[in-house]
């Protein structure tokens, strides 16, 4: 049995090695593999730089349904990058609404997100977002965090005070 793995691994670093060799004694190859590398990223980079998407419509579903989740819901629309387009009462609801078109994110705040907050537990929020659009999922993600972040942040602060 061990003679066999250490065949296997003699005969993979050899077929590596000349795979290897050829590819670099390619130069097509080598020239897609630069382009694949070390080009492409780049131009992509470059090309989308200054592209920025706002205002994208997002379903929040509050679980939670307290002062705490409905301030969240104002601070993420009031974010630049995302518009709430209709706040539902479950999770199917909000599916239905992405499926249809209608919204580009979910929104997630979980039942006990204000009963956490006052126990000074962790909560988390959870963001639902289609990742075939890269600029609409990365703008839903970076609005939601946004918010999540202030709104913990004034949370903390509150915590503060009140302890002197």
């Amino acid at each position: 049995m061990l003679k066999q793995i250490n065949t296997g691994i003699i005969l993979t670093t050899r077929f590596f090695t000349e795979e290897l060799k050829n590819i670099l004694n390619d130069s097509g190859a080598l020239l897609i593999l630069l382009f694949a590398l070390i080009i492409y990223p780049v131009i992509y980079g470059i090309a989308y730089q200054n592209e920025v998407v706002r205002d994208i419509p997002i379903a929040v579903v509050d679980l939670d349904q307290t002062p705490s989740s409905r301030q969240l819901i104002r601070m993420t629309g009031a974010t630049e990058q995302l518009e709430v387009a209709a706040t539902v009462s479950s999770l199917s609801e909000a599916q239905t609404l992405f499926l249809k078109g209608l919204v580009c994110g979910v929104v997630l705040i979980p039942e006990t997100f204000e009963k956490d907050l006052m126990t000074a537990r962790q909560t988390s929020v959870t963001v639902y977002s289609d990742a075939g659009y890269f600029l609409i999922y990365k703008e839903t993600l970076s609005g939601a965090l946004r918010a999540s972040a202030t709104f913990g942040g004034a949370v903390e602060i509150k915590r503060m005070l009140a302890k002197g």
